[in-house]
């Protein structure tokens, strides 16, 4: 059977297209619109603008689908939708607009499905998962496997770009006002600790590529040390640091500077040595859902 998965981010809106035969997968097809929805929030409501936007990305995804013999399709929503004041009215817009049913996902939901994607190619023991979207970051500490505590913070690159930065990058004191807020929220919902970092979304595959490109990795998931991840940012905090990210990932010039701090800050706060970075998430984790009932 084929399966579509959307998932409606704060920062992007993503959709994958699986082949599901014998409980097992293979992604077929992937589409990614850089919509911004946090942007378009204003005093705790996305504003019309923003459900537009939103209509009309998911009313393009659709008219892809439509080419495609797709038997089952699904579109989820994480904290773009879950930390709004007017989720009820913009579902409603949705659905009227474009005929799509929106499941919003609670916060621990979305660390659970976030992390049972990772694990179908997670081969340590022991460790901590971090997924780092645009306007929330899941943590998850799992030993033998198995989770012993999740969260999501209201925390992530978009949202905290929004909150403390006045251009494209930040300057010196927005990094330290940054920082802080986020051990705030980690000493608030985080109380674990581990020597392995493993990480998943756009932020920990950009930190991946840019080490490749820069030759401060050899391979895609090399574990990567402390050492490596202070190097890269020092470097995009530099006066050709906007060179860097205009080259190599230009639709996240704005985003990955605050991911990457928080990244950072969870492997201090979890007293972290190492960073493993994964392909799979939480599309694969709702995938799981709907075809396996986890």
């Amino acid at each position: 059977m084929i399966y579509a998965v959307i998932d409606i981010g704060s920062n992007s809106i993503r959709m994958n297209v699986y082949r599901v035969r014998n409980e097992k997968f293979r992604l077929l097809f992937s589409k990614k619109a850089m919509a911004g929805i946090v942007s378009y929030v204003r005093d705790g409501r996305l504003n019309k603008d923003g459900i537009g936007v939103l209509c009309s990305t998911l009313d393009g995804f659709s008219k892809v689908l439509t080419q495609l013999e797709i038997d089952r399709s699904y579109v989820f929503a994480t904290a773009s939708l879950r930390n709004i004041d007017n989720t009820r009215e913009v579902l409603a817009a949705i659905e009227r607009k474009t005929g799509w049913k929106v499941n919003v996902l609670d916060g621990r939901q979305e660390a659970l499905l976030s992390f049972h994607g990772a694990s179908l190619q997670l081969q340590e023991e022991d460790g901590i998962y971090v997924d780092i979207g645009g306007g929330s970051s899941e943590v998850v500490c799992f030993e033998r496997r198995s989770i012993i505590s999740a969260c999501s913070m209201p925390i992530g690159s978009l949202n905290l770009f929004t909150a403390h930065v006045r251009e494209i990058l930040p300057t010196p004191s927005e990094i330290e006002a940054m920082h802080m807020h986020i051990q705030r929220e980690l000493e608030a919902y985080v109380h674990a600790q581990e020597e392995l970092l493993f990480a998943a979304g756009g932020t920990a595959r950009a930190i991946e590529k840019l080490l490749l490109k820069r030759n401060l990795l050899e391979r895609k998931g090399q574990a990567i040390e402390r050492a490596q991840l202070e190097e890269l940012l020092s470097t995009l905090c530099s006066p050709k640091g906007a060179h860097l990210l205009l080259q190599s990932k230009p639709e996240r010039i704005h985003t990955l500077i605050p991911g990457f701090l928080i990244l950072l800050s969870v492997m201090d706060h979890c007293h972290c040595q190492r960073l493993k970075v994964g392909r799979y998430g939480i599309r694969e984790g709702y995938l799981m859902k709907v075809t396996k009932g986890i």
